[in-house]
This record gives C-alpha cells, sequence and structure tokens, in this order.
C-alpha cells in the first residue's frame, strides 16, 4: 500500500488487487465543490497528492506503466485561467479517442502550475512504444485543437521516462526511482507541511495563482475504477 512517494516501487505479484492503494489517509478524501471551475488556489493540497500517489501505483499494478512526461504550457498557446481546464480537458479526450480507435488503452496523471510562463501542465501519461513517434506529432495537433490557435514552438516538451525500454516495452530497475523522482517533481508546488511528511519533494517556486483544478487522473486510475477491481479479485481469491 503506498500513502507516500517513497512507497512507489515493482509490484510484488501481478494477483495483488490492493497493491498500492489498500489504505487511503483521511485527510486525502473529499473534495466536494472545491474544484469549481473558478476557484483559485496557490499551492497543492495534500488530498490531491494522496490521489496522485494511489492513481500512479495503480498504474503500476495494472501495467499501465507512465512512460512519458508530457508539459503542456498553455500560456504560450494564449489560453489561461479559467479557461485552462476546458483546454485540457479537450487534449485528453482528443488523445483518448484517437488511441481507443487504434485499440489502445491511454492513462494519466497530471499536475498544473501557473508560472514565469503562464498556465503549463505536466503530464505522466502511458504512450504505447508502437504509437510513440505519430504520438507526439498528433499531441501538437491535439493541442492545437484544444487551444483553439495554432502551434507555437515551445507549446509542448516531452521525454521519455529514463529506465524505460523502447526495445522490450518494459520498465528496467532504475525506471521506478526515477518515476519517483517525477512525481515529487510534479508535487514541488505543495505546502511545506507536505514536503515535510513526504520528504523526497524539494521546495518549488512559488506558484501564482492557479483558477481551476489543479491535479487529476484518468478514470481508468480513479478510485472507481480501483474499487471495482479489488471487488473481483476478492471474487476470483474467494468464490
Amino acid at each position: 500500500m503506498t500513502d507516500t512517494i517513497s512507497e512507489i516501487k515493482p509490484p510484488t505479484r501481478a494477483s495483488d488487487a490492493r497493491f498500492m492503494f489498500a489504505r487511503t489517509p483521511q485527510n486525502l478524501m473529499g473534495d466536494g465543490c472545491r474544484n469549481s471551475r473558478y476557484r483559485s488556489s496557490s499551492q497543492l493540497a495534500e488530498r490531491s497528492l494522496g490521489r496522485l500517489i494511489l492513481a500512479v501505483g495503480y498504474s503500476i499494478e495494472t501495467r499501465k506503466y507512465l512512460n512519458r512526461h508530457i508539459t503542456l504550457h498553455f500560456g504560450k498557446m494564449g489560453v489561461s485561467g479559467a479557461d485552462v481546464m476546458p483546454a485540457l480537458s479537450r487534449y485528453f479526450k482528443l488523445a483518448r479517442d484517437y488511441s481507443r480507435r487504434l485499440g489502445y488503452d491511454l492513462a494519466w496523471v497530471w499536475v498544473r502550475e501557473n508560472g514565469e510562463n503562464g498556465d503549463h501542465v505536466h503530464i505522466l501519461m502511458t504512450v504505447p512504444d508502437a504509437l510513440s513517434r505519430k504520438f507526439l506529432t498528433m499531441s501538437r495537433k491535439w493541442l492545437s485543437r484544444a487551444c483553439d490557435a495554432p502551434y507555437v514552438r515551445g507549446g509542448q516538451r516531452t521525454r521519455k521516462v529514463a529506465g524505460w525500454s523502447t526495445r522490450t516495452s518494459q520498465p528496467s530497475p532504475t525506471y521506478f526511482e526515477n518515476l519517483k523522482t517525477l512525481v515529487a517533481y510534479l508535487a514541488k508546488q505543495c505546502s511545506s507541511q507536505t514536503r515535510f511528511r513526504q520528504q523526497q519533494i524539494a521546495k518549488g517556486r512559488k506558484s501564482l495563482p492557479v483558477i481551476g483544478k489543479r491535479s487529476g487522473h484518468s478514470e481508468n486510475l480513479g478510485e472507481a475504477t480501483r474499487r471495482k477491481l479489488h471487488l473481483i479479485k476478492h471474487v476470483e481469491v474467494h468464490p
């Protein structure tokens, strides 16, 4: 079970449906109306980081390895404030629909920040190696369509998570340590109390206010999906 970044690790066995999400701290539950499109925040909430960690752990257990770090610079694309979330939702829908047509099921987690270059979103995503080159080209087009603007140089940055083998489409032992480093990087604008508890998170620059939802994940990494799989595994083990 994973409550902190340091506990992210390779799965012990494929059949362990409870791996990474068996226990969720009470202060990580519930968001209510706080995800309003016009709500402003200056830091990543601890409960949001908790959901992020659980989603990352579940991606490992289900072998939906997050092998690509993508940064979308909405500020450079002329999108800011409350308009970022609708644009990000359109981007994810375009990516998901494209991949599903080709028989792939994408998974992702994301954190949004606002800095000197404006609103931008860090995404850890499952990108099948068979789609890698085409996907990254299409991603620029999706960003352009999502923002309803021509693509601007620097609007997207992407790189493979170190330790991911494109030859075998499998993680090497170093992948999991690098994944933890990336999750800590995504969490850098959390509170000082959360940094103290998580320990691995370095202090980031002070964030400008973010309007709207600040972090999230794909539905197939969410709590409802995790509970459903846990129920299926429970029935298989205890007929």
